[in-house]
């Protein structure tokens, strides 16, 4: 088997069991309380204690850029429209 092939298999593979789990593989809409640049307007200036009480929950859509896992912590830098978080 080529390895573009093997690929393909692994890949469809993952997705059948992305679908056992009951999620849908190829979703058509994402629901999202908050934009990046919207996000950073309003909170970039906000403290550490400000944003823990009452804390800020947001759901943001945007392109995955970097991520970094250290230890049970990971951070994702995403963007969305030119602008970074």
């Amino acid at each position: 088997m080529a390895l573009d092939e093997n690929i393909y298999k692994l890949r469809r593979e993952k997705l059948k069991q992305i679908e056992a789990l009951g999620q849908r593989v190829y979703p058509t809409k994402y629901d999202f309380t908050h934009t990046i640049p919207a996000i950073l307007a309003e909170y970039s200036q906000k403290s550490a204690e400000e944003l823990e009480n009452p804390r800020v929950e947001v759901r943001i859509a945007g392109r995955i850029m970097a991520t970094r896992l250290m230890g049970k912590a990971g951070l994702a830098r995403r963007q969305q429209g030119g602008q970074k978080l």
